[in-house]
């Protein structure tokens, strides 16, 4: 039997979390984690009550993680747009293998069947949506002006691109979202330029 040590639950839940997202929900056991943290699992019974509440705790830490990344204020940066597109590719960190994105697929169908949960990531979602229009208020006033839309599709957007490059990205995630991210923000920076020409009065011909 594992030699029982002092081992906080944040730490615990931390490991707990590595094995979940490398293996999937149904590939977690506790006598894996036993013996990656040095503990039984009736020991882990005694501190999480069973192997379904110690899953629960470990994808409320996820969630805990996450909800800090997307709270995280806008810091002032003479570059807004490569500031978002840089927050973004930090909001990916969780999924940053196309082991963890599986992984995290399996979360997701969780959200979607669970009332309560769906409205948690909801909650989530309105959240990220408000932080990019703080970034974007810093960006040309024709783009902050249609900041609520231009938030939405960027997160769409990036959503899509972490499911493009688990299928067929290549190179790593994070370059993968700052190049799609970029071209993005950049349709818009052009749209922008594009309608500040045509408000410009044309000089009338003698």
């Amino acid at each position: 039997m594992p030699r029982p040590k002092l081992v906080s639950d944040a730490d615990l839940l931390d490991v707990a979390v590595r094995i979940i997202g490398e293996r999937g929900p149904g590939g977690f056991t506790l006598a894996d984690l036993g013996q990656q943290v040095g503990l039984s699992p009736a020991t882990l019974i005694q501190r999480f009550g069973s192997k379904r509440q110690l899953i629960e705790s470990a994808i409320e830490r996820v969630n805990e993680r996450l909800a800090r990344a997307v709270s995280r204020v806008p810091t002032a940066s003479d570059d807004a747009e490569a500031a978002l597109v840089e927050w973004f590719v930090a909001l990916a960190h969780p999924f940053r293998t196309r082991a963890l994105i599986a992984s995290h697929l399996v979360f997701l169908r969780r959200d979607l069947l669970d009332a309560a949960l769906r409205a948690k990531a909801s909650r989530h979602s309105r959240l990220v949506r408000r932080r990019v229009c703080q970034y974007l208020d810093a960006l040309p006033s024709d783009v902050a002006r249609d900041a609520r839309a231009i938030a939405a599709g960027l997160e769409a957007h990036w959503h899509g691109l972490v499911i493009q490059w688990a299928i067929a990205g290549q190179g790593s995630l994070e370059a993968w979202l700052r190049s799609g991210l970029t071209l993005f923000l950049r349709g818009f920076r052009l749209r922008s330029i594009q309608a500040r020409r045509k408000s410009v009065p044309r000089p009338a011909r003698g």
